[in-house]
């Protein structure tokens, strides 16, 4: 800690070693005096618990809670803690169970329990209108999945096509997904048609040309059939 610096935290914590901790580290004297102040009232609450001869203590906070204290330093009859969702990494989070708002009772014991909340994923990105989710969730915790579909008249062509599914992960992101969809192609309509044309044509040409045939042996016969004996004589 530098000389000057050193010098006005000996003033602002007055001994306090919270407060000298913080300064030494951060060089913010605010922040010192903030956590100075933190343990006093911390000091007094315990004190009027011990006066009065009931105080609930501090709550037993289950480790990976992603909750924080936001309010309340007083553990004595009355008082009231308030707590909100938080995640060290500024990971959105969500209430799962417990309160935001406990009360010390007349026997010492907290009215509620803790609050605890779970890492949450926004709502899945859509590649286009054409593709959609199923389910009516508004609120997707690690571990929840979702299921893309194509809309109507629409097939997938591209993407997650074999489960169409995502999983929110202990990031909060989705890992999967990513479905693409697109029109329905109308090349076997096409096709069809075109060999029932080209079958049609083929069987006419076939019908032309039998009666051609047939025609011109009606017009010749009687022709051939006097050559024929004209040979012989």
């Amino acid at each position: 800690m530098a000389p000057n610096l050193q010098a006005e935290a000996n003033i602002a914590c007055a001994g306090n070693a919270e407060c000298r901790f913080d300064v030494a580290i951060t060089g913010n004297l605010g922040m010192g005096k903030n956590s100075a102040i933190f343990v006093k009232d911390m000091e007094d609450a315990i004190q009027v618990g011990a006066n009065s001869g009931v105080s609930c203590g501090f709550p037993n906070i289950r480790e990976g809670s992603h909750s924080r204290l936001v309010q309340g330093t007083s553990f004595g009859v009355g008082d009231t803690l308030t707590f909100e969702c938080f995640h060290e990494d500024k990971i959105s989070t969500i209430p799962k169970r417990g309160d935001k708002v406990m009360r010390c009772g007349e026997n010492g014991v907290w009215t509620g329990s803790p609050l605890e909340c779970v890492v949450s994923c926004s709502r899945p990105l859509l590649t286009s209108s054409l593709v959609a989710l199923r389910g009516n969730a508004t609120t997707w915790e690690v571990g929840n999945q979702v299921v893309f579909y194509c809309t109507n008249s629409t097939v997938p062509i591209s993407g997650n096509i074999k489960d169409r599914t995502a999983v929110c992960t202990d990031r909060g992101e989705w890992f999967g997904g990513g479905l693409e969809c697109g029109l329905k192609r109308q090349t076997t309509t096409a096709n069809t048609t075109a060999t029932s044309a080209t079958a049609t044509t083929t069987s006419m040409a076939y019908r032309v040309s039998v009666h051609t045939i047939r025609h011109l042996f009606v017009m010749f016969f009687p022709f051939l059939y006097a050559w024929s004996n004209y040979r012989y004589y």
